[in-house]
């Protein structure tokens, strides 16, 4: 077989490959998400299996939804449940971060209660914004960062993947309107 040959069949199977993933990614983000009318009201604009998000669901979600699988509730996140601290080195990337974060502040009372187990699992700069207007629907955030010297979520920068410049450090912006956790957001710091 000519090189010629072979390279088109190469193409051929990878557009094929990418139109199949691409088909199944439709499907999952159009079925699966469960949010209502009254949830797009309030910003929420995904809602999977108790994970919600303000942002709207991107194309190729898929490491969202192999994380919703692999996380199934706060407690499988956990290494120590008594102190809340993470399993950090299992942590695979952001989804799998936004994805336990947001499981495990479910259940958290108080937007303190959030700064302060975000500052045993190693996080700095833990702060509580109010939303200015202080409107029921409002959001509020809670907010942190992890750089390599931060122990233990740093152990999460290992399997950070990023190109060309690698990943120092990342930051955590949790998201509630009234008790409930509706985003957990992870921006990515890199050198």
């Amino acid at each position: 077989m000519s090189r010629h040959r072979l390279l088109l069949v190469l193409l051929g199977f990878g557009a094929i490959l990418f139109l199949a993933i691409g088909i199944i990614d439709v499907i999952l983000r159009s079925y699966l998400n469960e949010a209502s009318s009254e949830d797009r009201e309030q910003g929420i604009h995904t809602k999977i299996e108790g994970y919600s998000s303000l942002r709207a669901m991107g194309v190729f979600q898929l490491p969202l939804f192999f994380a919703l699988k692999e996380w199934s509730d706060g407690s499988s996140c956990l290494a120590d449940p008594t102190q809340k601290i993470v399993r950090w080195a299992d942590m695979e990337g952001s989804a799998d971060i936004e994805v336990c974060l947001s499981r495990i502040f479910s259940d958290v009372a108080t937007d303190e209660e959030i700064a302060a187990t975000l500052t045993a699992n190693g996080f700095a700069g833990s702060s509580v914004e109010f939303a200015t207007t202080r409107l029921a629907s409002a959001p509020i955030t809670v907010s942190a960062s992890c750089t390599k010297s931060n122990l233990p979520c740093a152990l999460a920068l290992e399997n950070f993947w990023s190109f060309p410049l690698p990943v120092y450090g990342y930051v955590v912006t949790i998201s509630r309107i009234g008790r409930q956790t509706v985003d957990v957001e992870i921006v990515e710091l890199v050198e």
